[in-house]
This record gives C-alpha cells, structure tokens and sequence, in this order.
C-alpha cells in the first residue's frame, strides 16, 4: 500500500487539526501540493490555511507542504455586510390595523367546522343527543391526533 496525503483546510479562527479533512493518493510532491493550495483557496475563499500531511503505512505522518491564504475572506464579514445592507423598502399601502380581528387558528376552525355540522335521524330532522354524541367523538379523535403529530416532531 502507498502512502497518502492527508489534506487540512482550515477557516475563521479553527486549528489546522479542527478543518476539513481531505485525502490524496496523486499528490506525491511539494510541487503538487502547492498547486492544489492555490487552486483550493482560489475557489473557496475563505480558506484561511491548507496543510499537507504524508501518512505513512506504519501510521507515521511527515508535513508536505503548508499554505497561508494572503486574502481570506472572513465569514463573519460576510454575515456583517448582510445585516449592515440597505433593508427593503417598505410597500405602499396601509399599516397593519394592530386592533384588527385575526383570522381564526386551524383547530379553532376545524373545532368550529365540527360543531355547525348537522346530524340527522332517521326521518331527516336533526338529532340533538346524536349530534352532540358526533361532535363529542369527533373533538377526542381530534385532540389524539393532534397530539400524536406533536410527539411526532418532538
């Protein structure tokens, strides 16, 4: 079995030990090695350091090659350049009414839905005992299912 290059990219503040981890089996040289650091912190750019390990078969490792980005691009500036943009403009129209009505939540509708649903007897007039009954049965089988998706997503 040939050796193989153990490849370290760091980003921000973490340790060489602490980045990504990538492994090699044509990069021989430091040469190759070199090249690859280029090309690595030329496409992500904010790499800040790559590093170069030789792993041996009997588990010894040796540093290839080491390479400082010159330019890293910091994350966290990116996070500040987002939140230090212009924010939207606002649309045109009325502010929202803080006393308006809201509009009712599902369960309350579907609550609501199951209490205006008519129960008819035999002869088609409504029932009440049986209706009652209805809406009883329906609000339990409601409630245990809401609960079962609850711990669902628990």
């Amino acid at each position: 079995m040939s050796d193989v290059v153990e490849i370290y990219s760091a980003r921000g503040d973490e340790s060489i030990r602490e980045g990504a981890l990538d492994y090699s089996s044509t990069i021989t040289t430091k040469g190759q090695a070199e090249a690859d650091a280029v090309d690595r912190c030329r496409r992500d750019r904010t790499i800040r350091k790559v590093a170069y390990y030789i792993v041996r078969d009997d588990g010894s490792f040796k540093t290839l090659f080491g390479y400082d980005n010159p330019e890293p691009v910091s994350l966290i500036s990116n996070r500040a350049r987002r939140q230090m943009a212009d924010p939207l403009p606002r649309g045109k129209g009325k502010p929202p009414n803080p006393g308006a009505r809201k509009k009712p939540k599902l369960v309350d509708r579907l609550i609501n839905a199951l209490k205006e649903e008519p129960v008819s007897g035999s002869d088609g007039a409504c029932d009440r005992p049986a209706r009652a009954l209805h809406i009883k049965y329906h609000r339990q089988r409601f409630t245990q299912r809401v609960k079962a998706f609850g711990r669902c997503l628990g």
